[in-house]
């Protein structure tokens, strides 16, 4: 389960970073 967190926060992260850019 902590890697499946992990795996999700840094999905999020690279989505806001998108976000940011645009």
């Amino acid at each position: 389960n902590a890697a499946n967190q992990k795996n999700k926060n840094r999905g999020r992260q690279r989505q806001r970073n998108r976000s940011r850019k645009k």
